[in-house]
């Protein structure tokens, strides 16, 4: 069972006090561990090497009485007992969580952690402990030999879209930017080697944000010059929303790379941000309003462009390469993919 506890009373009192004050208190510490003797334990008993990797979690937690206490809605719960988690894939081929509970005696453990990942791969729903025992997560698979990492931060921070939208709407520029900015500044707390802005439009507030942070921000234009120069093409369309068409946030970066940059006329730029504001935002994804941006990418070849820029997340909904007379870069996927790559390196 759990109760709550006064955390001045705990030897977690600090430790409670920035949880609370942290923009994310989930962080992950790895220790590379030499599991030799475990593997050769597991072969001679014929026992699962994971579930002897969970008991070994749980043994260690279990010695450990800060282990048996969590902040939860602002208050400091202290358990009695504590469980461990692991990954089940299910019958379903997906994968279900399922809560062991401790027990010092590995031959109940054992038979609990044989009786529940089988009661929860066979039902394909989640086997909870949580509400009356401290959960010890673990990533182990229980039919693999190797574990990854639960709990670990993503590194990504969702904004609501509707507040964005409507301060653009109103001008509100800087209400965006400290959204933005406290967002980047979450990130960087949490341990984000760098910046990934998912929207092009807010790379108009790019020198804000940089402000506010050390780290740096990959920018969607720098990567998406960066693709289009690996093709040499030298003259590219640019549609996106109005702001993004007709400002210089995204075509002065694509330009400083050495690239020309033309957009639409000033009544084909409304009908671009109205489908992507009224329609694509919305999930409407209209054979009427692909036709257009078609003849919009076509009278642009014809005004020289070598290629087009889908410089709005949302176009890639509605226009795809074949659906182009130009080659397309959608600024979306090449940001990802750059993004996977810094990352990885």
């Amino acid at each position: 069972m759990a109760k709550e506890i006064d955390p001045k009373s705990t030897t977690r009192a600090k430790a409670f006090e920035f949880w609370m004050q942290a923009p994310n208190p989930m962080v992950t510490f790895f220790k590379t561990l030499n599991v030799t003797r475990l593997v050769k334990v597991s072969k001679k008993r014929g026992l699962k090497f994971n579930m002897l990797m969970d008991y070994c979690i749980g043994k260690a937690a279990a010695g450990v009485k800060e282990f048996y206490m969590l902040p939860v809605n602002g208050k400091l719960m202290q358990y009695d007992s504590i469980a461990v988690n692991t990954i089940v894939k299910n019958d379903e081929d997906e994968v279900s969580s399922c809560d062991i509970p401790y027990s010092e005696d590995l031959a109940t453990f054992n038979r609990d952690y044989l009786k529940y990942t089988k009661i929860v791969a066979e039902s394909c729903q989640d086997w909870d402990l949580s509400e009356n025992s401290m959960v010890i997560g673990t990533s182990a698979i229980i039919d693999t030999e190797i574990d990854g990492a639960v709990g670990m931060n993503s590194g990504m921070y969702n904004v609501d879209f509707a507040e964005l939208e409507a301060n653009m709407s109103s001008g509100n520029w800087d209400g965006n930017a400290k959204i933005l900015s406290d967002a980047a500044k979450r990130l960087e707390i949490a341990g984000a080697d760098f910046i990934v802005i998912a929207t092009n439009t807010m790379h108009k507030l790019v020198p804000q944000i940089e402000k506010e942070i050390r780290i740096p921000i990959l920018h969607i234009a720098d990567a998406t010059a960066n693709c289009i120069k690996r093709d040499n093409i030298k003259k590219v369309a640019l549609l996106g929303t109005k702001f993004t068409m007709t400002q210089d946030f995204i075509k002065n970066r694509i330009i400083e790379a050495g690239l020309e940059v033309m957009t639409p006329d000033a009544q084909d730029t409304e009908l671009v941000n109205d489908v992507i504001f009224n329609e694509l935002c919305l999930g409407k994804i209209l054979d009427s309003s692909r036709k257009e941006y078609q003849r919009i990418i076509t009278e642009m070849k014809n005004r020289g462009a070598e290629g087009v820029i889908l410089g709005c997340t949302e176009i890639g909904m509605l226009i795809s390469a074949k659906d182009s007379v130009l080659p397309t870069y959608d600024t979306t996927i090449i940001h990802a993919t750059e993004a996977a790559r810094m990352a990885l390196e």
